[in-house]
């Protein structure tokens, strides 16, 4: 739970440098890729009410980089050829928003293009028998100014980043981890670390 606000001077300016780093929710996607390149992504995010009310005032309504309403993921289904989603839910109280899905793929095009669709940079590469899964996960740009320093690591206090991608074979990665026997590859950062990143973050899997 993020706590208030701490007072700073020229908020607006800052609130609109957060929301321009387009990672404002704490996300899990948990995705199983089989031999022919179709499978599942369930994926489940929260958005600090904090976070949707400084969206709110500022005027954006479809700011966010994740639908957070059924409609609106069954329109990006539609628009992707080859996914379809499987399952909605969403619940809120007075501290989140929490959405979960269930996303089905017939191919890894349609994979790359659902991941490409949340803002963040996806490809899907082939070299003979093996391919190659890049996800820019932050686009880093420099030391934050101490004061939005403050503000993310406020704002963002433990919401977090974590993808687990099953393989039909054992994977290898850069950053992140590998658990040989259930052929997966993990990622996992507080998003206060990523939005805070000096250098882009690029996280590869190869199968």
């Amino acid at each position: 739970m993020a706590g208030p606000i701490p007072r700073i001077r020229g908020l607006p300016a800052l609130a609109a440098a957060v929301f321009a780093l387009a990672s404002c929710v704490g996300i899990s996607a948990d995705v199983e890729i089989l031999a022919d390149g179709s499978g599942t992504a369930a994926v489940s995010y929260r958005v600090s009410r904090l976070v949707e009310a400084m969206g709110r005032t500022g005027g954006e309504e479809h700011w966010l980089p994740l639908p957070t309403i059924h409609s609106d993921f069954e329109k990006l289904a539609a628009e992707i050829e080859g996914l379809s989603l499987a399952s909605f839910s969403t619940k809120s109280d007075d501290t989140d928003l929490s959405v979960e899905a269930v996303l089905r793929f017939s191919d890894l095009g349609a994979l790359s293009r659902f991941l490409d669709s949340s803002g963040r940079a996806a490809s899907i590469a082939e070299n003979g028998d093996k391919r190659e899964l890049k996800l820019r996960v932050s686009e880093g740009g420099g030391p934050l100014d101490p004061d939005l320093k403050r503000l993310v690591d406020t704002v963002f206090r433990g919401y977090s980043v974590s993808l687990r991608f099953k393989f039909p074979s054992v994977p290898s990665v850069r950053g992140g981890s590998v658990d040989q026997a259930a052929r997966t590859a993990r990622y996992e950062a507080p998003v206060a670390e990523i939005l805070s990143s000096e250098k882009a973050i690029d996280w590869i899997a190869t199968w």
